[in-house]
Formats: C-alpha cells, sequence, structure tokens
C-alpha cells in the first residue's frame, strides 16, 4: 500500500469511527475511547451500563443506529452508496443478532443516513474524524468536549429513551422536551 492508499484507509477508518462516537452521544450513549491504531485496528469504546439489555427493543435499536454509522459514515466520505462496509463486519454481525428485538431491517441505513445527512452533524464527524486521524485516541474530556449534546428529539424520533446518568457529573443524559 503507498503512502496515499495508507492516508485514505486511515482517513476512512477515522470516518467510520467518528460516526460510531457522535451517533452514540447523540442517542445519549456515553463514549469512553475512540481510537485508530497504526497497523489499521480501530475501535469506539462505550460506557456500558449493567442494567443495559440489549433484548430490549429501545436499546437495540440504539445500539443498532451506533453500529451501522461507522459503515454510513465510511460510504458518505468515499462519496458510495450506503451499505456495509468491509470494516464494519463485527458491527455488521451484532446488528444482525439483535434486528428482530430492535424492529429494523439491518441493511436499512435510511434512519443513520438521515442523521449523518445534516449537515452540523457531518460536520462533527468529519472534524472528529479529522483529529482521530491526528492524534490516534481520543478520550475523557477532550473526547466529549468534540462530541454533540444528546438530542432529545432525534432520540424521539428515531424510538429510543435517553440513557439516565451513571452518576449525578458523569454520562451524557438528555429529558424528552
Amino acid at each position: 500500500m503507498n503512502t496515499a492508499e495508507f492516508t485514505a484507509t486511515r482517513r476512512s477508518i477515522g470516518f467510520h469511527e467518528a460516526a460510531h462516537a457522535v451517533v452514540a452521544a447523540l442517542l445519549g450513549q456515553k463514549i469512553l475511547w475512540t481510537e485508530i491504531h497504526p497497523d489499521g485496528y480501530a475501535e469506539t469504546v462505550p460506557d456500558t451500563n449493567i442494567f443495559l439489555r440489549l433484548d430490549e427493543p429501545f436499546q437495540s435499536r440504539r445500539t443498532m443506529l451506533i453500529a451501522m454509522a461507522g459503515s454510513a459514515a465510511q460510504c458518505r466520505c468515499m462519496d458510495r452508496d450506503i451499505q456495509w462496509s468491509p470494516e464494519g463486519g463485527n458491527d455488521k454481525r451484532l446488528v444482525e443478532e439483535i434486528a428482530e428485538t430492535a424492529g429494523l431491517s439491518p441493511d436499512d441505513f435510511s434512519t443513520v443516513n438521515a442523521i449523518l445527512s445534516k449537515d452540523d452533524v457531518w460536520e462533527i464527524v468529519s472534524r472528529l474524524a479529522d483529529a482521530l486521524v491526528t492524534c490516534e485516541r481520543l478520550e475523557g474530556q477532550d473526547l466529549t468536549d468534540r462530541l454533540p449534546d444528546c438530542d432529545p428529539v432525534l432520540c424521539k424520533t428515531v424510538g429510543v429513551f435517553p440513557l439516565p446518568p451513571r452518576s449525578a457529573s458523569v454520562g451524557l443524559h438528555c429529558d424528552f422536551p
């Protein structure tokens, strides 16, 4: 792989991980860190709550949209049709496992594409992707400051409940209007 291909690949992976984090934040899910390793491995790690259940439709729907956001953003940044990207294999397996509970199709990207198509959201994804490519790992306040607040209208529109904070000082939280 030449330098230009390497840079393009890292950039598309940056968009993949950034979209996971941004959509998670919009849907009220706190993210602990997101990173891209020099070898191409990347991950975005949510703050898991022991009370969350993937067999519950609202949480399954949130998890699906977050998982699908990575491939959707990767396709958007490369100006391709929205579909599962090769890097989204683990995400796709998770989505296929919980799709029935969530009441969504594992190959219908229309909802997540509508979220990412908003100019302000795509701008945040783009800035976060650039920061990931440069810094390789974002966490804590540095990550939180780059993410949007929970969007209660979006939560209601897509059929998820905002998550309660784990403590008064930790976690993303929003209330329905």
